[in-house]
């Protein structure tokens, strides 16, 4: 028997498996979704890392992890962003930058996008984490103010009179008018 180059002992000849499989769990939820679609991962460096930590060689072998991975963010955030991830595009990406370029994204409100964009933060999954905060962005424009600061978490302090005019100094007011303190 003569050996050739396309013979079976040569490693590099043979069909090697691949995929990898990531187990993930979420803040709000017992249940391990399993994640193999490598495209996927590879669009998330914070995964790209754990599986690399375990397997450098990843992208040519089976690679499975063992241990789920904690990812504290809601279960269906982060369901958006796998399922998302390899149809949305960056908002500068298009010719028009619209919400319409995101419907799925664009029906959902700002308190679904917010731990929407905190995921894909985490997760490093930099189109989605720039779809959502663009999408925050459009949302945020239509409201007023008030509903913003109640958005962000901040308190809002309506226009006021700030400088007493008796003493010169400038200070918030608690009613929204100036007075003195003596």
């Amino acid at each position: 028997m003569m050996l050739t180059r396309k013979s079976s002992i040569f490693p590099e000849n043979r069909r090697m498996p691949r995929g990898c499989e990531i187990k993930l769990k979420f803040e709000n939820s017992d249940e391990i979704y399993v994640l193999k679609d490598m495209e996927v991962i590879k669009r998330m460096p914070l995964l790209v890392r754990a599986v690399k930590k375990k397997n450098s060689k990843w992208l040519h072998t089976r690679t499975i992890l063992p241990d789920p991975i904690l990812i504290p963010y809601p279960k269906e955030s982060v369901i958006f962003i796998i399922s998302h991830i390899k149809t949305y595009r960056m908002p500068n990406e298009y010719p028009e930058k619209v919400p319409e370029n995101y419907p799925d994204a664009h029906a959902l409100d700002l308190y679904d996008l917010r731990p929407i964009l905190e995921a894909a933060t985490h997760l490093e999954a930099f189109s989605l984490m720039n779809v959502a905060g663009f999408l925050i962005a459009k949302k945020l424009e239509e409201l007023p103010v008030e509903k913003v600061a109640e958005f962000m978490g901040l308190e809002y302090v309506p226009v006021a009179n700030f400088y007493d005019e008796q003493n010169g100094w400038i200070r918030p007011s608690t009613s929204g008018s100036s007075s003195s303190t003596a």
